[in-house]
């Protein structure tokens, strides 16, 4: 098991939380912050974003882009990246159980995981191309000077 993004508390507290939870803490391996984690992603089968709070993820739309499927928190942000069961899966906030039934299917399902994966590579080429951002980003400038040209100084 790999985890990214660990504060040193949570490093420090991993192995026993491991232990807690069944796992032998031998094959856990926590990297902490990292500059450049793409490398990492051709190593997941899943990517769990467990927030309870979220802006945008940039760790979620960052496996998206890689194919990694991911399972989120049902919290604004992540479910507005995922489309339970179409690119990925949500639970409720705090549900473990939930989450456990997720990870359980999808370290079974070897097709279920690829067709996820694709559909959210799908999604990140669709919504979060640099050249679909800069349209969008241009359509913004274009509506604000319109709008500007029509009010009355």
């Amino acid at each position: 098991m790999l985890a990214l993004g660990l504060t040193p508390e949570s490093q420090r507290r991993a192995p026993e939380l491991a232990i807690a939870e069944g796992i032998d803490p031998a094959r856990l391996i926590c990297l902490g912050f990292l500059e450049d984690i793409a490398p990492y992603y051709r190593l997941m089968d899943v990517n769990v974003l467990p927030s309870f709070v979220e802006g945008m993820p940039r760790s979620l739309m960052e496996a998206m882009a890689s194919g990694v499927p991911s399972i989120g928190s049902n919290i604004g942000g992540t479910n507005e990246l995922i489309a339970h069961g179409e690119n990925g899966f949500l639970f409720p906030p705090n549900d473990h159980e939930e989450l456990g039934r997720q990870l359980a299917l999808l370290a079974t399902k070897t097709e279920l995981r690829k067709h996820l994966g694709e559909a959210a590579a799908r999604v990140a080429r669709e919504r979060f191309h640099i050249d679909r951002i800069a349209e969008a980003t241009e359509a913004v400038y274009h509506e604000v000077v319109e709008c500007k040209r029509r009010k009355p100084a």
